[in-house]
């Protein structure tokens, strides 16, 4: 959504609260892309403080629906983001932020409201804190499911005495 900010340039110290919808239906985040399962509208506040100097701030829910790292189900994460930031369009101030929101007369509230996303974007998630996650011989969800898949795992240190064990039984 771009939101033009030609009339809040006429006078120093005027602001606009405005309630606007994101136009994104899903997000890319390195190679995954998610869907925005649902959202809220962006409820901004845009003051312009002096000489095309603007500050912005607002919030915005997200709900992403993401993969459970363990198990790969589908599970819906919410964002609840604040946004807070200063620019100014004359790109004559170093202490503000270089930002590609602003462009012309236009505030790009989409990109301003991912690259919030972005930095609120967990490591990993999960579907439950005891999600048991894949079977890593056979793949099954053990959330469902059980299998009978050898799953010991065995020291590596000790391997040479299970050959000669194993050795061993073969004779007898």
């Amino acid at each position: 959504m771009q939101i033009n900010l030609s009339k809040l340039f006429e006078q120093d110290g005027s602001h606009e609260e405005l309630s606007v919808e994101l136009d994104a239906t899903s997000v890319r985040f390195g190679a995954e892309e998610y869907d925005i399962c649902d959202k809220s509208p962006v409820e901004l506040v845009i003051k312009h403080t002096k000489n095309r100097h603007i500050d912005v701030s607002g919030t915005v829910s997200l709900k992403l629906r993401m993969k459970c790292a363990r198990c790969l189900e589908a599970v819906d994460e919410t964002f609840d983001l604040q946004l807070e930031s200063s620019f100014d369009v004359n790109g004559q101030s170093e202490e503000l932020e270089e930002t590609p929101y602003v462009s012309g007369y236009s505030l790009d509230v989409d990109l301003l409201v991912m690259d919030e996303l972005f930095v609120n974007m967990p490591i990993s998630v999960l579907c439950s804190e005891d999600c048991k996650g894949l079977c890593p011989k056979c793949g099954i969800n053990l959330n469902h499911g059980s299998c009978d898949c050898d799953t010991t795992v065995l020291d590596p240190r000790m391997a040479k005495i299970l050959d000669i064990y194993n050795a061993h039984n073969k004779e007898v």
